[in-house]
């Protein structure tokens, strides 16, 4: 399986309080995506999309202190797995009150 690539939007510099959401895109013959988050730690796993994008989503709401890190993604078939895609540090920035 091809090595995914990862990107945040709207970006990597975050306001606290923001939403963001991680894409993957991946291969037709991925299952499952993983996401991993260095210190603190954190897993997402999100099902393959059933449509032909093939890039998987992984929506944070409301983005906190303890949503950035550095991330990496990862995604599986029922007989192999990707490279670790490279790692996409997210930062957080101030609030949106300020």
């Amino acid at each position: 399986l091809p090595k995914p690539s990862i990107w945040a939007d709207p970006g990597v510099m975050v306001t606290k309080g923001s939403p963001v959401t991680i894409l993957s895109p991946g291969s037709l013959r991925a299952d499952v995506y993983r996401l991993y988050r260095e210190r603190p730690s954190g897993l997402w796993e999100a099902k393959a999309p059933q449509d032909s994008s093939n890039k998987a989503s992984f929506p944070f709401e409301s983005s906190s202190s303890s949503t950035a890190g550095q991330y990496q993604c990862v995604y599986h078939s029922r007989k192999d797995r990707s490279e670790w895609s490279d790692p996409l540090p997210l930062v957080g920035t101030g609030s949106r009150e300020d």
